[in-house]
């Protein structure tokens, strides 16, 4: 099976009021950078979404991926970008890039959860039974995928199919915890 990797980067950063939370560094590396880096190590094809002219592409300058350039912020919009350009894809893990807690080894074991199940659901890590991040998404989404636009992401895809949507746990709460605002990443670096 063929995978791709989408991390929808292009978002404005507008609640961090004035600084850029996925160039926010962590042990001395870009919020960015290191999500890239994890997602490169599953050996699926990484497409980053970015905005035009972002100093954002100097932090994932060398890594392999197809970089996609959009000029509008909206998650909606950045995906379908994305989903354009994807063809021949069995599936596509959505990395958000401001989940600092996600690793290889998850997005992994979602992937091989969608691989092991000849249903081809939608697969969504979870936080217990509270729903969250990365989703994979499968083929027969991906026509719904490339219409997607404004700010809700692919919400309305995934929760008009919650009967082939599959929950995948991973530990503690890195299925829902990401880092939106200063007081966010304060309390991040705290613990």
């Amino acid at each position: 099976m063929r995978f791709a990797i989408i991390i929808p980067a292009a978002g404005a950063s507008s609640r961090m009021r004035g600084s850029d939370k996925l160039l926010e560094q962590i042990d001395g590396v870009a919020l960015l950078r290191r999500q890239s880096l994890r997602a490169a190590e599953t050996g699926a094809d990484l497409f980053i979404v970015l905005p035009m002219d972002s100093p954002r592409a100097d932090a994932v300058r060398d890594i392999p991926h197809t970089q996609i350039t959009v000029e509008t912020t909206g998650l909606g919009d950045s995906l379908a970008a994305a989903f354009a350009q994807i063809t021949g894809y069995d599936a596509a893990l959505v990395l958000l890039p401001d989940m600092p807690d996600i690793e290889t080894a998850d997005m992994t074991a979602l992937l091989t959860t969608y691989r092991n199940d000849t249903r081809r659901p939608i697969i969504r890590a979870s936080a217990g039974f509270k729903a969250g991040n990365p989703v994979v998404l499968p083929g027969w989404s991906f026509a719904a995928c490339r219409t997607l636009s404004g700010d809700k992401g692919a919400r309305d895809i995934i929760t008009s199919n919650t009967d082939r949507t599959r929950l995948v746990p991973l530990a503690g709460n890195r299925a829902t915890l990401d880092l939106d605002t200063p007081e966010d990443w304060a309390t991040y670096r705290a613990t």
